[in-house]
């Protein structure tokens, strides 16, 4: 079973994190100390500068390696700066990605069903997981497209300590609805989703090159919960996620 980090990032960033992870040389160091043996990253210039330049940097930067899988940050189609739904999905599929990601706030658009409905409608119809920020988007609209797309894997990350009381209404809502485990430290919180939901509705993450992949991983390896509970959420649910895609 293959550790799997399912929420990385390389390239320079606008503020300084001193000691932390930039290029993909530093951040497979940091994997090796943590024995995780892959990792789905984006490029920061996807997020800080544009995303078609920094998604194909992204594809330049890793293709020679078969450790770091790629992410792509995704804009809606209407202002003509990425294609039309159906090809940029088709293209992100037949380019091996495994993951989408987008940022509203930060790229300044709407997440509701007007706005990037068709471009939710396209990864759901190829099963491509979609990562969520919830510094992002709020509980509302991760609620909304859970609801208006069930078939579309949808994985909520940067969730804080307290999200307890927000993140289970969600769980028991929407089978489809993951939660990314780097900022969930919640005292005993991996132990009470995997009792009252399951295993499968957890992976594991690390939000480098904020955080670090080694504490992030001790979440999951020193949590109260059998060893192929663990398993699942280090590496076999992204596994599952990334078979589905078609």
């Amino acid at each position: 079973m293959q550790v799997v980090d399912f929420n990385a990032m390389i390239g320079p960033t606008r503020t300084s994190l001193e000691g932390k992870v930039y290029d993909k040389e530093s951040l497979l160091g940091e994997m090796d100390e943590a024995q995780v043996d892959a990792a789905v990253v984006c490029h920061s210039l996807a997020l800080q500068h544009d995303p078609s330049e920094g998604n194909r940097i992204l594809m330049d930067e890793i293709s020679r390696s078969e450790r770091l899988l790629p992410s792509w940050v995704l804009l809606p189609h209407q202002a003509g700066e990425m294609p039309d739904p159906e090809e940029l999905v088709q293209e992100l599929v037949d380019s091996g990605v495994v993951q989408a990601r987008i940022f509203p706030k930060t790229h300044s658009f709407s997440p509701s069903e007007w706005s990037i409905g068709a471009l939710l409608t396209s990864l759901e119809d190829h099963r491509v997981p979609l990562l969520l920020d919830v510094t992002e988007v709020d509980y509302d609209t991760v609620e909304a497209i859970c609801s208006s797309h069930p078939r579309l894997p949808v994985v909520v990350t940067k969730v804080g300590y307290r999200a307890d009381r927000i993140l289970y209404p969600l769980l028991e809502r929407h089978p489809n609805l993951l939660v990314e485990t780097s900022t969930y430290q919640t005292h005993r919180g991996v132990e009470s989703i995997c009792r009252r939901f399951g295993a499968s509705r957890l992976i594991f993450g690390s939000g480098a090159p904020e955080l670090r992949p080694g504490p992030m991983a001790m979440t999951v390896r020193y949590a109260m919960i059998e060893p192929r509970e663990k398993d699942q959420i280090l590496g076999l649910n992204f596994e599952q996620l990334r078979r589905r895609i078609r």
